[in-house]
């Protein structure tokens, strides 16, 4: 069902939501985005409310950063397809069929085989400490209960001051499955950040196992919020196991251990990747 920017707006009022700045950010492949500009502070507050009425507005909210950041999806989802291979899906159904036909856990064994083989290319693996995780050949490490999780959001933040964004903006995108966003916003197939439809096959499948929806997405964060967070050791290091896979940058360039990033996951309620 298609809904106006005249019905959407109407429906936002009617739930007390300010829509005086609702506007078009931009169109992919005939489908319109709209978006809100809010104050950081009161990003995630506004991304609650709007998510609460997702299926009434039929448009999941989505923070997008502030307004620079918001202008860069512009560009490159216009620009998306000139990088791709004629195999790659390039308009949003193709990429949400694709996601839909790959296998989480097939893509984890597969790319987890591919970042072992790479890295066996510059370090030799006999060299390596008993600390290594045979899996990922990340670092174990030990466990920290020292360490807890992080519940707190960055995106609506400057990544330097730490203060709120002045602006934030957030989509209103036209679906009511959280991990459909990633093809409507066409997110990935950059360095080793996994390609749209991997996003999609990704997501779909932390939201049936850990109820995992997407919050935000910048051009290089994702932010998700967790309704049912692994609640013991095993499960949190086996889920560092497969974030790890999907964007090693986390634990490499961040928490440096396999086992940091499970004490984080561990009741987490918020998930955060980056890629360099």
């Amino acid at each position: 069902m298609v809904i106006s920017q005249n019905a959407l707006k109407n429906l936002l009022t009617q739930h007390h939501i300010n829509a005086d700045t609702l506007e078009l950010l931009w169109q992919v492949d005939g489908e319109n985005i709209y978006g809100l500009t809010v104050n950081g502070a009161d990003a995630i507050q506004h991304w609650q409310q709007l998510r609460q009425i997702t299926d009434e507005t039929q448009h999941y909210p989505l923070l997008l950063g502030n307004e620079a950041e918001s202008q860069s999806y512009i560009e490159s989802v216009h620009s998306y397809s000139d990088y791709l291979s004629e195999e790659q899906p390039t308009t949003v159904q193709e990429i949400i069929q694709q996601g839909n036909q790959l296998n989480a856990n097939d893509w984890l064994n597969t790319t987890a085989e591919q970042q072992r083989q790479e890295r066996a290319n510059y370090i030799n693996i006999s060299t390596l400490q008993n600390d290594v995780d045979e899996f990922t050949l990340a670092e174990i490490g030990e466990w920290n209960d020292m360490i807890y999780p992080t519940n707190r959001y960055t995106i609506p933040r400057d990544i330097l001051t730490r203060l709120p964004h002045p602006n934030v903006i957030i989509a209103l995108v036209p679906t009511t499955f959280s991990w459909q966003v990633p093809a409507f916003l066409k997110f990935g197939n950059w360095n080793d950040c996994p390609a749209p439809e991997v996003q999609v096959c990704l997501m779909k499948y932390w939201q049936e196992k850990y109820g995992a929806e997407v919050v935000g997405i910048t051009h290089d964060v994702v932010e998700m919020v967790v309704h049912k967070p692994p609640q013991d050791k095993e499960s949190a290091f086996q889920l560092a196991q497969e974030q790890y896979i999907y964007c090693y940058d986390i634990v490499d360039q961040g928490v440096q251990t396999l086992s940091n990033l499970a004490a984080n996951l561990l009741g987490g309620k918020v998930w955060y990747f980056w890629w360099d």
